[in-house]
């Protein structure tokens, strides 16, 4: 198994004591933190309170099913999973893959093959992790290019350059010049939309009763 660089926080939830007991002392030989639940219910409280980096569920919990436990988990807080089960049969596996499953461990669990699942979940997360941050960013900035243009009245590429110019002067990163632009812009439109409010108020007000030219 390949050196953790950095400690990571895995959450495992089995209903079976001897299971959970085998796994969390293996991963914490392996050097990770380990979250110990033992049902459903239990392992959406610890990831919801904990924010491990990866969570571990048993499909077969009785209270709450892995299964539930993860539409849970991914909705509300988006942590990878991975599943665990003794069935490995073609419904289950589906239904595992259908909550977006990072990884599937058959019991009995064999360390040679629990690691290499780990750390792939792991890295597969990771990734998605920092496209998702960059899909933001790029976002960002086409917005904040887009709010300069209209501001300056500048073509995109002098709208960038300006953004651009801005980051480097201050030694920051152009997104985060773009965080600040679409943040100001936002704020500023909340003090417009307050003064159309102001205004359409007191036009109501001074508008004559219909009734004065009956």
């Amino acid at each position: 198994m390949s050196q953790i660089k950095e400690r990571k926080t895995i959450l495992v939830a089995d209903d079976d004591p001897l299971i959970l007991t085998l796994m969390s002392t293996g991963l914490r030989n392996a050097g990770y933190e380990v979250l110990e639940a033992s049902g459903g219910r239990q392992a959406v409280l610890l990831a919801a309170s904990n924010t491990p980096d990866l969570v571990v569920l048993d499909i077969g919990m009785p209270d709450l099913s892995g299964i539930e436990a993860a539409k849970i988990i991914n909705t509300e807080l988006g942590l990878p999973i991975v599943f665990l089960s003794a069935h490995d049969d073609e419904e289950t596996v589906s239904a595992a893959l259908d909550q977006g499953a990072m990884g599937y461990l058959i019991k009995p669990i064999k360390a040679q093959r629990m690691f290499p699942t780990i750390e792939a979940a792991m890295r597969r997360a990771s990734d998605i992790r920092r496209l998702a941050g960059a899909v933001e960013s790029a976002e960002k900035i086409s917005q904040a290019t887009g709010i300069v243009m209209e501001r300056f009245k500048v073509d995109s590429e002098e709208a960038f350059e300006r953004i651009r110019r801005n980051a480097r002067s201050r030694r920051i990163k152009v997104a985060v010049v773009s965080d600040e632009i679409v943040s100001a812009a936002a704020l500023i439109n909340t003090f417009a939309s307050a003064s159309d409010q102001r205004t359409k108020k007191r036009s109501r007000q001074r508008k004559p009763d219909s009734h004065t030219f009956a």
